[in-house]
């Protein structure tokens, strides 16, 4: 029972000291803070005449613009261009068309692969009829099937080489030049 006295007793006074060192702190602090708000009461103040001028509108300087991407479009073929559909400083579009090129030799390279694909396909079926009855061999047959996948490469590569001949923009922005 002794024990649970001076337990309390002991609690009671050290309870006391930290109430009596808030206290003190306390009143410490609102000194320095009033202190330091005479101090700010007196604001410096800079005065100026009001004059009369008209502000300048336009800036200059000196320097180089720079695009954050370049690009020098050039044509997949070669050719005479016919047409140019754009102008500088002009704004295009990703696949927008920016010129045409001469068609007239890529149209006869075009008719010639058609016609040899048309003369492949008519060989291989014949070929293939023939196989049936055993008038030509396995190797003549699957020849017959290169020749006609040659000519097909050959026509979707003539076929190619007409859309080459338009000239289209590979990304968005601005003409800049046109050589």
């Amino acid at each position: 029972m002794k024990k649970i006295i001076y337990s309390i007793i002991i609690g009671a006074i050290v309870l006391g000291g930290a109430i009596y060192l808030l206290l003190s702190n306390k009143e410490q602090n609102q000194q320095e803070t009033a202190l330091i708000t005479q101090k700010n009461d007196a604001i410096s103040v800079k005065v100026d005449t009001v004059k009369r001028i008209t502000p300048q509108l336009s800036y200059r300087s000196n320097g180089t613009f720079k695009p954050e991407q370049e690009l020098i479009v050039t044509p997949e073929t070669t050719g005479t261009i016919l047409e140019i559909m754009v102008k500088e400083g002009d704004q295009v579009h990703k696949g927008q068309t920016l010129a045409y090129l001469k068609k007239d030799q890529a149209k006869v390279s075009y008719q010639n692969a058609n016609a040899n694909y048309q003369n492949a396909l008519e060989n291989y079926e014949r070929y293939q009829r023939a196989y049936k009855t055993g008038g030509v061999t396995q190797e003549q047959l699957e020849q017959m099937q290169l020749q006609l996948d040659n000519a097909k490469s050959s026509l979707e590569n003539a076929n190619l080489d007409i859309e080459d001949t338009r000239i289209k923009a590979s990304i968005n922005g601005v003409i800049n030049k046109n050589s």
